[in-house]
């Protein structure tokens, strides 16, 4: 009986999901250098302020490849997206940084299956 148990277990196990670098790289690569944003109003900060406020160059705009289509179809995700632009504008990088992780999770539930049919559709 708990070998059977054991071996149904193994058989849901559910494989790791993506990462924040491979669901939004610029960004990802951008927020994972400095570990802080950018001096408000420097050149840098207005430079990612210009792209956050943009829904398709936003992070979340990025994770659907660089569209806003996003905000017709997952209310979840325009909600991120006004959160990540204003979390940046109170230049909180904690909070902005636990956003991206409840991004990530959202992500990896709702999005992730379509985006491994798209890659499989272009093979």
């Amino acid at each position: 009986m708990m070998l059977q148990e054991q071996q149904s277990f193994q058989g849901t196990e559910q494989q790791p999901g993506l990462t924040f670098k491979e669901i939004s790289p610029n960004w990802a690569e951008r927020l994972g250098q400095q570990k802080q944003l950018p001096f408000p109003f420097s050149i840098t900060w207005l430079r990612w302020y210009s792209e956050i406020i943009c829904s398709s160059k936003c992070i979340v705009g990025e994770a659907h490849g660089f569209t806003s289509f996003y905000l017709l179809s997952c209310k979840e995700c325009k909600s991120f997206c006004v959160k990540f632009m204003y979390l940046f504008m109170l230049h909180s990088y904690s909070r902005l940084d636990k956003n991206k992780n409840l991004f990530v999770k959202h992500w990896n539930e709702k999005h992730t299956p379509h985006r491994y049919l798209l890659l499989e559709t272009k093979r």
